[in-house]
Order: C-alpha cells, then structure tokens, then sequence
C-alpha cells in the first residue's frame, strides 16, 4: 500500500509474461492490497485462470478494490470462473447486493443453464442458487422453484435439494404474498397456507 500505483507497470509486465500460478497469485494479492481501480483491465483474464487458486485470489482482489463497477466484475467474473467457485460469488453477491436486478438476472441464467454444471460441482452450485433466490421475493423465483421441485421430484437420491428448495418456497410464499398486499395487488393464486 505505501507503493501504491507506482508499482503498477512492474506488475503489469510481470503478468503478461506468463508467470507461474503462484505469482501471478500473490500479484493479484498486492492489487487488492492496494485497492487498485484502474488495473481491472490488465488483471480480468485471471477469472478464467487455470489455476483455481488463482481464480479464488481474483474473486478476493475484485472484492477489495470495490467500486461502482464491482456488481458487473463479479457477475463476470461469474460466467468465467470454474464452477466450484461460482457459489462463492453468488453468496458475496447475494449477502451484498441482495436486491440488485442484475443479480437476479445473473442468477436465473445460472439455474436456466444448470445442465452444463460439472457433475462433481452440480449440487452444490444448484443449492448455492437455490438459497440465493431467497432474496428475491417474487413471482419469477417461486416459477424456478416450481420447475426445479417438479424436476428434481424425478431424480432418486435429490432429497436434499428438494428440502431446500420447499424451504426457500416456504420463505418467499409469505413474503410475495405480504408486499403485494402492502401494493395493494391480489396475490397471484399460489398460496402456501394451503
């Protein structure tokens, strides 16, 4: 930090010669030390890294340097980092920006497109975008919700998911229900009491 952009141009350089993970890791560390704006622009391939870790170092150096921008660099950073380490984006996103369109934007295409989630990965990022959709009280989430539970309610060995999705169905019914009523709007016709 007592550097500050003075040391951009040698980090710089130092990244556009391919260097070992380990580096371009702790390059990224320094940026987000220093909260650097401007070197988004030479650091956002590091979302799509081969690396994980380096992906994991990106996510927290975005996180630091913050700003106006920070929302689209996540969301991003989103559609380009491995899938493991989608949910901890969407989980920043979500504690953070919980009620940002974007984010729910971002969010429904991530369920839409649930089918090329790594098997190894697909659970848990489907749960990570189950819970995510807590905050979004409204009629979009509980048709996801809907159509997960009648498609999962296929699959053995889904319990899991389908507990979660009836939970966050039981959290936003009553919610929806409750701000339409404070617009003055009927309810739609899903109703959980029953």
């Amino acid at each position: 930090p007592l550097f500050g952009t003075l040391a951009l141009p040698i980090l710089e350089e130092y990244l556009q010669k391919n260097p070992p993970w380990m580096v371009v890791r702790n390059i990224l560390y320094i940026l987000g030390e220093i909260h650097c704006d401007s070197c988004y622009s030479f650091i956002k391939q590091c979302f799509s890294h081969e690396d994980k870790r380096v992906q994991v170092e990106m996510i927290s150096c975005v996180a630091k340097i913050g700003g106006g921008e920070l929302v689209d660099r996540l969301l991003d950073g989103l559609e380009r980092v491995d899938d493991e380490l989608k949910g901890h984006i969407i989980q920043f996103l979500v504690e953070n920006f919980g009620s940002n369109k974007k984010v729910f934007e971002a969010l429904c295409r991530l369920v839409e497109g649930r089918n090329t989630f790594s098997a190894r990965s697909k659970n848990r990022l489907l749960g990570a975008a189950v819970a995510a959709l807590r905050s979004f009280p409204c009629n979009k989430s509980i048709e996801i919700l809907l159509r997960l539970q009648g498609e999962y309610g296929k699959i053995s060995g889904s319990e899991q998911i389908l507990q979660q999705i009836d939970e966050v169905l039981k959290a936003i019914g009553p919610q929806l229900r409750h701000s339409q009523q404070n617009r003055g709007e009927k309810s739609e016709g899903i109703s959980f009491d029953d």
